[in-house]
Order: structure tokens, then C-alpha cells, then sequence
């Protein structure tokens, strides 16, 4: 891929730091949407509303989003790292699958 092409994508950001999360969409290297809060026991639950939240309040689709990254501020060891790390590459998986010529129909 060219750089201009990297340059110009749509990048989901998932930062995990100890006690909040943010969620940041960016384009063309500029932050153009995001959504910071303070989760409990229940990330997997509250970050999947989240995202669909912050991407509904833009106007962006899931399909439009290029890539999905994820940043981690805290231990490895931690279950939260484990969720964000999962629904990251979970989307990832789902963007190539969706990409891949067999798949449709």
C-alpha cells in the first residue's frame, strides 16, 4: 500500500489506560471523533455500545473504518487488556473476511 494511501485511511484507536478508555476515530492522521469513560466489571459489555455509539453520533459505518487499532497503558495480565486486544483483532478479522473475494457469495 502506498503511504499516501495509509495516510488517507480511517483508523479505529481503542487507548486502554487503568481506569478509562478511549475511542478515537481518526482520518488522514487527524482525530475527527472520540469518546473517553471510566469502566468497571463490565468492558466487554460497555465497549461494544460505546463504538457503535461514537459511530453512529459521526455518521461512519463499521465498513468505512480502514483499519482498528489498539493502544494498552496498563499490564498485560489484566482481563481488560485481554477484552480490548480481542474485540480489536475481532474487528480486524471481521474487516478481512468481509474483503475476501470467496465471501461473496
Amino acid at each position: 500500500m502506498e503511504k499516501d494511501t495509509i495516510n488517507n485511511m480511517k483508523k479505529l484507536i481503542i487507548i486502554l489506560n487503568i481506569d478509562t478508555v478511549k475511542i478515537s476515530i481518526e482520518e488522514k492522521n487527524i482525530e475527527i471523533a472520540r469518546d473517553m469513560f471510566s469502566y468497571g466489571k463490565n468492558l466487554s459489555e460497555e465497549l461494544l455500545v460505546k463504538i457503535d455509539s461514537l459511530l453512529d453520533s459521526s455518521r461512519i459505518q463499521i465498513q468505512d473504518i480502514d483499519n482498528f487499532e489498539c493502544k494498552i497503558n496498563q499490564p498485560e495480565s489484566y482481563t481488560s487488556t485481554r477484552i480490548v486486544k480481542a474485540i480489536t483483532e475481532s474487528f480486524k478479522w471481521a474487516k478481512k473476511v468481509q474483503c475476501q473475494p470467496h465471501n461473496c457469495g
